[in-house]
């Protein structure tokens, strides 16, 4: 009797654990982007070798804004990690650096 309540037990774990497994690559595929900064291009907000997570449908709800910080793969990179950028200018802007400054 015991060992069939101990076996109930595990089996009840042991699908847990499969159903968590499950739900969380799919969040991870598709609803949730995660990234590690490689480069020190972003040093005074987020730290080099830091993971990052971003929610992939963001955009559908709002327009991006500036300074907002966005992950995104550039056309002519094969790499599989993804760019993290700052937003400096919007649609229709000029951007002038000047002596190193935006």
């Amino acid at each position: 009797m015991k060992k069939d309540k101990v076996k109930k037990e595990i089996v009840s774990w042991v699908r847990t654990l499969i159903i968590a497994i499950a739900v969380g690559l799919i969040v991870n595929s598709t609803l949730v982007a995660s990234a590690q900064v490689i480069s020190g291009s972003m040093e005074d907000t987020i730290i080099t070798n830091s993971r990052v997570m971003g929610f992939r449908f963001v955009y559908l709800f709002s327009e991006p804004e500036r300074y907002d910080i966005i992950m995104f793969h550039p056309p002519d990179d094969d790499s599989d990690m993804p760019y993290i950028k700052r937003i400096i200018g919007l649609p229709n802007e000029k951007v002038d650096i000047v002596d190193g400054n935006v």
